[in-house]
């Protein structure tokens, strides 16, 4: 039988079906055609199997309960009896509420305030319905709208802490040293004397960085916790400050690190033509472009956000 069969035949739906399967409850032939696309087909014996399983979660034994039933029979009485004592234990609650219900006078029935004083000694018992709990539809496309400018903000500074760090380490660290054949490569020495010599580009870089993980710590983390924004803000702004400061020497450094980016990726075959000065704005557009793209959305998150408090 094919899914469209078997759902018939069970009264399951795809979805149903498929999730089963995938928890190991049955398991149907599976064949794969030459194009990857996967074929499922049912025996008799699937078809009596799913319609336990309907049985089963119809009477709200969990996925968990009936895989367990399935491998140990031998737990079956105990599983059993989990479920007879949860469903005991509910339909006394409900009958609890049911006589509040039934002994209310229509008199009583004045205002809210006078049905919840009735009935809270019995309503205290139960829980809050999970669908109170879970998002809706509107709750879902408002999380993303919400999130949707700070997620760019972050992708931009993902980009711009993948461009800059090898940049500021080499121009603090290294020297460069071209090669005949073409191309170039790197000398590294860590001393204190170009820590101290060219500490401004690392700030130019750390800034950048700890902008991104202030943005990442808003997005996973409280949204109302505003002080991460205010931090990313704060960060940005060093990097444009100290990136502003460099000294001539610090930021022919940094160009030249930028330029040999542009000069070994594919930008130099797009923009081949480019005069010297030209190459080192376009380098300079490359490094300041997405800090101040994530700039201007995280404050519009931020004012989006302080106007709802």
């Amino acid at each position: 039988m094919r899914m469209k069969e078997i759902c018939e035949r069970t009264g399951l739906t795809d979805r149903a079906v498929r999730l089963y399967i995938e928890n190991g409850l049955v398991f149907p032939e599976k064949t794969a055609s030459y194009s990857g696309r996967e074929s499922i087909r049912f025996s008799e014996e699937d078809a009596v199997v799913l319609s336990r399983i309907a049985t089963l979660r119809k009477a709200e034994f969990s996925i968990a309960d009936i895989r367990a039933m399935t491998e140990t029979p031998e737990e079956i009485p105990q599983i059993v009896e989990k479920r007879r004592v949860s469903l005991t234990d509910e339909i006394g609650k409900n009958e609890r509420i049911l006589a509040m219900l039934s002994d209310m006078d229509p008199a009583d029935m004045v205002s809210v305030s006078a049905v919840c004083a009735h009935m809270q000694t019995a309503a205290s018992e139960k829980s809050i319905p999970k669908e109170d709990s879970a998002m809706t539809k509107t709750d879902i496309r408002r999380y993303v709208q919400d999130r949707l400018p700070m997620l760019f903000a972050t992708l931009c500074l993902v980009y711009s802490t993948l461009y800059l760090t090898p940049k500021w380490i080499n121009a603090m660290f290294a020297q460069p040293k071209l090669k005949a054949e073409g191309g170039y490569e790197l000398f590294y020495t860590f001393s204190l004397e170009n820590l101290c010599a060219y500490w401004l580009i690392g700030v130019v870089g750390l800034s950048i960085l700890a902008a991104l993980v202030f943005a990442v710590l808003w997005l996973v983390r409280d949204p109302a916790k505003l002080w991460t924004l205010y931090a990313v803000c704060i960060a940005i702004g060093v990097f444009f400050i100290a990136l502003c400061c460099l000294k001539d020497t610090m930021d022919q450094r940094l160009q030249l690190y930028e330029f040999f980016a542009y000069r070994y990726s594919i930008l130099h075959s797009v923009f081949m033509m480019l005069r010297t000065e030209q190459i080192y704005a376009l380098c300079r557009l490359w490094t300041i472009a997405p800090p101040t793209i994530s700039l201007v959305l995280t404050i519009v998150t931020l004012i989006r956000h302080r106007g709802r408090e």
